[in-house]
């Protein structure tokens, strides 16, 4: 079973790849820019690179 550090590690991992940017970028404190990419670990369900998107993480 996973903790709630490993799941949130996960999700920051795959939301990572699929916005093209480092996991780390999600516990800024500044908003940060990235270019939109589709990236190979990408999930397959999104075809086309993501233009304009917000992300808003906020620590729990």
């Amino acid at each position: 079973m996973m903790t709630n550090n490993e799941v949130l590690q996960a999700a920051m991992q795959q939301s990572a790849w699929d916005m093209n940017c480092n996991p780390d970028v999600f516990l800024k404190d500044e908003p940060v820019l990235v270019t939109s990419d589709i990236g190979e670990k990408r999930k397959n369900i999104i075809k086309n690179p993501l233009h304009a998107t917000l992300y808003l993480m906020e620590a729990i």
